[in-house]
């Protein structure tokens, strides 16, 4: 991960498990909100993806954070 910004995967960890970007973490979307709070600080920048420009689960993510 690097240290200017959190690469996560917000994917299930099967599919994160299948394939994913080297140096991301694995957080699924549906414990975003919790992980966050425990592992960022408020003013860290997180950068959040999923499948494919077709997926949309990585802005439900960003939601969330927000």
């Amino acid at each position: 991960m690097s240290d200017e910004f959190a690469l996560v995967n917000v994917l299930s960890r099967d599919t994160y498990e299948q394939g994913h970007i080297p140096g991301s973490i694995n957080i699924p979307v549906d414990e975003i909100e919790e992980e966050a709070a425990e592992r960022f600080t408020d003013t860290q920048d997180i950068v959040v993806y999923c499948l494919s420009e077709d997926c949309h689960t990585s802005e439900k993510a960003a939601d969330k954070l927000e």
